[in-house]
């Protein structure tokens, strides 16, 4: 049964008009006593304020403030003072930030800078690496001696390589060049000979010399440059911290993925050179070749996915070239073409290998100069901007004296006979909202209770007479197995759930000119056309209906996780008497056979439909805007004779509203 107000609260809720004037008299009486005492006590100094003031101490959330005593007069003050400076403090605090961020951000570029300088420098030792790797995979295919000059192979090469600068000695001329320009060693500590730079030194000037005697095989020569380029390339790609400024972080995956993808073209090559020196290849070289030839590529295309404008160069540089020809070739495994004799192949793969290389190093190196310049673009831009929050914070720390200066000054004019006169105005604008409040809550209450011109009637000490309606529409349902819902949980679940579902209904039903009459355990009844006369209550109930039993689909039981309820609903649209009920807790409701008519129709449903009558049928049909099939059979009580009834089943385009469109509250659209 929905909750109602006893007639006593009626008799208040007719009264209240009448407390604001009573309370504004009490107010000025106040005002105009504490006007007498400040008068005949102003000899006593602060006693007589501090008295009065004592009653009426100033709420600052958890704790109150008495500006009738120099301490509370003291804390209003400092109140009065801190709370102008709470946004100066933010802003400082924000402009403190902002500067620290742009410092830090500063700090952090010029870290980058450091740690790309030292990446060039153990890019361009790894290149000659490279080089002198294939170099020295050369002279052994060829079975060359380490003394020979390459004059005689540079007439067998087609393009601009000039191969008589890869001899042994040249190229570990070269290589030691670059190793003493290396400023900053890798720390690698975890390997013994590349701890020092000197050490690393010894150790590669031994292995240099076995390849010298003769003492290493090729896949020795492979395994130990593959070795030292690994680790000089694990060490760039740790060392270059990924930044967060700008887009500056596809500049540096791009040159790490260029130079892996680099690395694995000199590797697969050794097994190119074997391969066209020897003319053929073993299974799993071969193998080896193709997984470094994919490596190679998936690394060049993750490069141009963070750098598109690489490909464009990098597409022209291999047109013009034989390499990518040359390494399908090995693939296939099939011959060099135009060459006689491995010699032919091997040197002019050599050639393709060495033009692939240095094109790829100019693209690298292009990328090396884009990550300078972009490093230094950054550095100036972070400069420029950490003078604004500078500024800022100088200027808000010469502001907070002064606003602390202004802010005392007016408070010390506040504590005298205009700000308690100022004082009591406020307590009685307190008083008068609050009042107002009670009253808005009052009515509200009464009008969820009962129709407004019920109580408007009531408030003039009148007695509602009963009316009789010719047509409207009443809607009952009810939860299908509520009894056994109730026997598998506790009362104050059943209490929760009956709570959380009927609160969903009385919102839906704002949105609808109807009236809840009741709620009776699980039964909700709800009319339209009373108690204020309307032509299309049938129409307003049916789409209260549908609304509400779209809402349920998605209504969960919260004691019972999955468990899903589901309604009876029915619809009977008739004549009916309404009328207040009681006294002593009035109750507005109504009556007639339209009602027992509408709760025959819940109580045949089906879970989850809703069955309407053919007078009910007749009105939304002139409407037309409502879908509904006659149902098959029901069982009907005889004394009502044949009766056909309906199923309503949903809404028809024609009649969605503009309110439905948006809130998406058809009942197909739910279902």
């Amino acid at each position: 049964m929905a909750k109602v107000l006893p007639m006593e609260d009626i008799e208040d809720f007719e009264e209240e008009d009448e407390l604001d004037m009573v309370s504004k008299h009490k107010l000025e009486e106040a005002a105009g006593k504490h006007d007498r005492v400040s008068l005949a006590s102003s000899s006593s100094g602060d006693s007589a304020s501090a008295t009065l003031m004592s009653s009426h101490a100033m709420k600052m959330g958890l704790y109150s403030i008495n500006l009738g005593t120099k301490f509370g007069q003291r804390m209003h003050a400092a109140h009065m003072l801190i709370l102008p400076l709470i946004p100066v403090f933010i802003l400082l605090a924000q402009n403190g930030t902002n500067y620290a961020t742009f410092i830090l951000q500063a700090e952090e570029i010029t870290n980058v800078q450091d740690q790309v300088s030292n990446a060039v420098d153990l890019s361009t030792l790894a290149q000659k690496l490279q080089e002198e790797r294939a170099a020295v995979a050369l002279n052994i295919f060829l079975k060359r001696s380490p003394t020979d000059d390459l004059q005689s192979l540079q007439n067998l090469v087609t393009n601009d390589v000039d191969i008589r600068k890869f001899t042994l000695f040249q190229t570990f001329n070269a290589t030691d060049t670059v190793l003493q320009s290396v400023t900053t060693w890798p720390d690698i500590v975890w390997v013994d000979f590349f701890e020092t730079k000197l050490k690393f030194q010894i150790q590669h000037s031994i292995f240099r010399t076995k390849i010298r005697e003769g003492e290493k095989s090729i896949f020795d020569v492979l395994n130990w440059y593959n070795e030292i380029i690994n680790f000089i390339l694990d060490y760039i790609s740790l060392s270059i911290h990924d930044s967060d400024v700008s887009d500056f972080y596809r500049y540096i995956i791009g040159f790490k993925n260029l130079l892996r993808s680099v690395e694995y073209s000199g590797k697969s090559g050794i097994y190119a050179l074997r391969y066209f020196s020897q003319g053929t290849i073993e299974r799993h070289h071969h193998h080896e070749f193709i997984r470094f030839e994919i490596l190679r590529k998936e690394y060049l295309n993750q490069t141009f996915n963070f750098m598109p404008e690489l490909r464009v160069e990098y597409e022209k540089a291999a047109k013009a070239q034989l390499y990518e020809f040359a390494q399908s070739l090995v693939i296939k495994l099939e011959t060099y073409p135009n060459a006689n004799d491995s010699l032919v192949a091997s040197v002019g793969y050599f050639s393709q290998l060495l033009e692939y290389a240095a094109s790829t190093q100019k693209i690298l190196d292009g990328l090396t100069q884009g990550i300078e310049k972009f490093v230094a673009k950054e550095l100036a831009r972070f400069e420029s901007h950490k003078t604004v929050p500078l500024a800022l914070l100088i200027i808000l720390a010469l502001f907070i004296p002064i606003v602390a200066y202004v802010t005392l000054q007016a408070t010390t004019s506040m504590f005298n006979d205009i700000l308690l006169t100022r004082r009591f105005s406020e307590i009685y604008d307190e008083k008068v909202e609050t009042y107002k409040r009670e009253k808005k809550k009052t009515e509200k209450l009464l009008t969820d209770l009962l129709p407004r011109q019920i109580i408007h009637q009531m408030k003039k000490g009148k007695v509602p007479e009963p009316e009789s309606f010719n047509s409207v529409s009443i809607f009952l349902c009810d939860i299908v197995g509520f009894t056994s819902l109730a026997s598998e949980s506790t009362a104050h679940q059943i209490v929760d759930l009956l709570n959380t579902l009927y609160n969903l209904f009385d919102i839906r039903l704002e949105n609808y000119d109807v009236y809840k009459v009741e709620t009776i355990g699980d039964a909700y009844m709800v009319a339209s056309g009373v108690p204020e006369v309307n032509d299309h209550h049938a129409a307003e109930i049916s789409k209260m209906a549908l609304d509400l039993l779209a809402k349920v689909v998605t209504f969960e039981v919260q004691h019972k996780p999955g468990y899903r309820i589901k309604l009876r609903m029915g619809i009977h649209s008739g004549s009916c008497v309404a009328g207040v009920v009681g006294t002593k807790i009035p109750h507005y409701s109504v009556f007639g056979e339209t009602v027992e008519i509408a709760g025959l129709m819940e109580a045949t449903s089906e879970p989850m439909k809703i069955q309407i009558t053919e007078s009910t049928m007749v009105l939304l049909e002139q409407s037309g805007s409502f879908n509904y099939i006659q149902r098959d059979q029901t069982t009907i009580p005889e004394k009502l004779g044949n009766m056909s009834t309906f199923w309503l089943i949903g809404r028809s385009n024609a009649g969605i509203d503009h309110n439905n469109q948006q809130n998406g509250l058809t009942h197909e659209k739910e279902l």
